[in-house]
């Protein structure tokens, strides 16, 4: 496509300019002349372009020409340093949280790397993301390599390591879980106890777990990101309620299960004149390929009978009982009508085709042949016909089968379809069925005899000179579709609403087995998810990726998701509309330094009683960090939107929409891109090094992974911590040159010489 390629002009000296790729510029707009040399550059198949992995090893000088672009503060690409797009997609999202990129901008996760956290990172994540952000916010250059903090990652994280396909929301998780470690103000956590919930008012429960969550876990990433879940399980035999409240980074929310699955069959006929033809059925995933047989006889009246099987890589990979659910099925299935008036099918064979290639290099005698499956299994009735009272061999069914499917001509066909060559093998359609497999033996000769046997399978031998005439034949024979394909696709296209995975979520669902303290013990109970409390930044993880017949399948299901929405429905209906206005105005500090009073013994706060305070009362009225800003912080800063000094506490905790991670294709070969909203207000696509402005139209109707929403009217100084009044703390107290060089000495030998960025 055209986001696999690009264009250079070469200048002397081996010198390449980027080429402006706006379809608007002409070869004279451009200063290309008759004389001048242009490269296309075609993107590698791990999403690597050429000229980055060059520049990258040898440092060479790359000039740009998309200038405007990379002025704009946060328009700068990451490069593909092979199938990296997911940790750059999760990347560019992250950087455009912009509390998150002040608060690294301004330089405040130097005061707060936490080296005596056991489950930290050494401080080592926190500051190479920390030089990253200052890169990507700095417009310096138009792309950067972040191999320093892929290194961190991969060296905490042997997951991500080599050049597969990940998942973007498990290096998101990772990124957020490691840089809370090291950045957690909690030096020694405490001992927390979870007592059970009782008969105690949710509000006084979830204030409990909440106390013991940020008695172990305070920094900014809990601050930004951290939300609380309320875990319901209910007895059904006493009606015994056990309740937590669990902390949330990440909201990931299954699709709705639709019960109804397109089932897609290809049906080959017995009569080889007739065509095959492709069906959609749209059926619950609950019921039985039974299902299947009785819609596919009420389209085709005059059959009785089908052979059901998963056809892969020219063979027949399963034969599927019929009483087999349709969710343990691969689709699409290839549906062989069987001869037979009865109830039971007539006795049958499976056929394959192949050819042999001749092999020069070989080690030994039997390997100069190799053995290829081509086309489409086919099936041969292998009983007595009912028009004839004479038996007909398996061979001359075979031969009649295959003249009729290729429509060959008697006089070109004779002396061929007569010296056919038939076999018998095994179900791969490369072992023989009848020789021990020492013998090496690709296939037992068929005799011209009406009984086949014990063998079920047989192979077509056709010669190198007739095969590329058999898959011309298959390549010009189109499948018929039926009318219920063009069905099942407009039903497969309609979107699912956010709001419904929402309801997905918070819906009840029973558990089979679990333990009734009251009735001491195990019985059915009733589980209910609810939210309680949202964080500032909310990240929608959408579960496209689910586990279902021994292999990864992803959902192609469209989400449609809002620019804003209001999340008041999904949460708990008792005190969430005036708890999540209150977040907004009260300061992370001063929440903090309460509760700090609180683990220390001073009874006159808690978390409800900080609840019923008066939005003045804790506002944090100190002065700001006095650090000063720079032109990538001021410019930041100016688009976070100030508080209103009014009363909020009624109004509803709306989220506006400002990144998203969409991904293309399955999930071994797909592809990440962001989209983010700049502080300027324009959306602009990130496709790895490539960064390129985009329409709000566009990004909602992409095939989002991650969503990322900030809660309306934050106050940017609420949410960043303020040292002002901390200058006797120990754990503040300290050069941060000191900080960096302790973290990074170990690593400086490993760092030297990668470069980190294209000029």
């Amino acid at each position: 496509g055209r986001e696999d390629v690009r264009l250079w002009r070469m200048l002397p000296q081996h010198k390449l300019v980027l080429l402006d790729e706006t379809e608007e510029k002409t070869i004279e707009g451009l200063g290309i002349r008759s004389s001048d040399n242009v490269l296309i550059e075609v993107r590698n198949t791990d999403m690597s372009w050429p000229e980055e992995v060059s520049n990258i090893i040898n440092q060479n000088r790359v000039i740009d020409r998309r200038a405007p672009t990379a002025r704009i503060n946060g328009t700068t690409g990451l490069n593909n340093l092979g199938n990296t797009c997911f940790m750059n997609s999760s990347i560019q999202c992250l950087s455009n949280t912009r509390a998150l990129s002040v608060y690294f901008l301004r330089e405040l996760h130097l005061r707060e790397v936490n080296q005596e956290n056991p489950d930290s990172l050494n401080g080592l994540l926190a500051l190479r993301y920390g030089n990253l952000i200052k890169n990507l916010w700095s417009c310096a250059s138009r792309t950067i390599a972040p191999l320093k903090l892929r290194w961190t990652i991969t060296k905490f994280a042997p997951q991500f390591t080599g050049f597969a396909q990940h998942d973007a929301q498990e290096v998101l998780a990772f990124l957020l879980d490691g840089l809370h470690e090291d950045l957690n103000r909690i030096t020694n956590k405490p001992y927390t106890e979870m007592k059970d919930s009782g008969d105690r008012d949710d509000a006084e429960v979830a204030a409990e777990f909440w106390g013991n969550h940020v008695a172990r876990n305070r920094s900014i990433i809990v601050d930004l990101f951290h939300g609380q879940l309320k875990s319901s399980l209910k007895c059904v035999m006493c009606g015994f309620t056990s309740v937590r409240f669990d902390p949330f980074s990440c909201l990931s929310l299954p699709l709705p299960e639709n019960k109804n699955v397109i089932i897609e069959v290809f049906v080959v006929r017995l009569d080889p004149t007739n065509q095959t033809t492709q069906y959609c059925l749209w059926l619950n995933n609950q019921y039985t390929l039974n299902h299947v047989k009785k819609r596919l006889i009420a389209k085709l009246p005059a059959v009785t009978h089908f052979l059901f099987v998963e056809v892969e890589s020219s063979t027949v990979k399963r034969i599927i009982d019929i009483n087999e659910t349709l969710r343990n099925i691969n689709f699409p299935l290839y549906a062989y009508e069987l001869p037979g008036n009865g109830p039971t099918p007539e006795d049958y064979v499976i056929v394959y085709n192949r050819h042999y290639a001749t092999i020069d290099n070989y080690f030994f005698s039997w390997q100069h042949r190799q053995v290829h499956l081509f086309g489409t299994p086919f099936v041969v009735p292998t009983r007595r016909s009912e028009e004839t009272s004479q038996s007909v061999s398996v061979k001359e069914r075979i031969r009649t089968y295959v003249k009729k499917l290729y429509n060959f001509d008697e006089d070109f066909s004779g002396d061929l379809m007569s010296n056919i060559n038939i076999t018998k093998v095994k179900e791969n359609g490369r072992d023989c069925c009848v020789c021990p497999w020492r013998a090496l033996c690709y296939g037992h000769t068929l005799l011209d005899a009406p009984e086949l046997g014990e063998c079920e399978y047989l192979t077509v031998d056709w010669s190198s000179a007739i095969v590329h005439l058999i898959r011309q034949y298959d390549d010009d024979v189109k499948t018929i579709q039926d009318s219920s394909v063009a069905d099942a696709k407009q039903r497969q296209s309609q979107p699912v609403d956010l709001s419904a995975c929402l309801n997905n979520f918070t819906k009840e669902e029973e558990v089979a087995e679990w333990y009734c303290e009251r009735c001491q013990t195990h019985r059915c109970a009733i589980k209910k998810l609810d939210i309680w409390r949202l964080p500032p930044f909310l990240i929608i993880h959408l579960k496209r990726f689910t586990f279902q017949g021994g292999k990864w399948v992803k959902a192609l299901r469209t989400v449609s998701f809002p620019e804003s929405f209001d999340p008041t429905p999904f949460m708990v209906q008792s005190s969430e509309i005036s708890q999540a206005a209150r977040m907004r105005t009260i300061s992370v500090n001063r929440l903090t330094t309460v509760l700090v009073e609180a683990d220390r013994g001073d009874d006159q706060y808690d978390e409800v009683s900080i609840a019923s305070m008066d939005d003045e009362e804790l506002v944090n009225s100190n002065n700001r960090n006095p650090f000063t800003n720079s032109s990538s912080l001021s410019y930041i800063a100016s688009s976070m939107k100030t508080i209103s000094k009014s009363k909020i506490n009624d109004q509803r905790p709306f989220y506006d929409l400002y990144a998203v991670t969409a991904h293309t294709g399955q999930m071994n070969g797909g592809h990440y891109v962001a989209f983010a909203m700049n502080p300027n207000k324009q959306w602009y696509c990130y496709n790895d090094s490539q960064v390129k402005k985009t329409t709000k139209k566009r990004v909602l109707s992409e095939p989002a992974y991650l969503l990322f929403f900030e809660r309306r009217n934050l106050n940017l100084d609420d949410l960043l911590p303020s040292y002002s009044d901390r200058c006797g703390d120990p754990l503040f107290d300290y050069d941060a040159s000191v900080i960096m060089k302790d973290v990074l000495r170990d690593n400086s030998d490993k760092d030297r010489g990668l470069p980190c960025s294209i000029q």
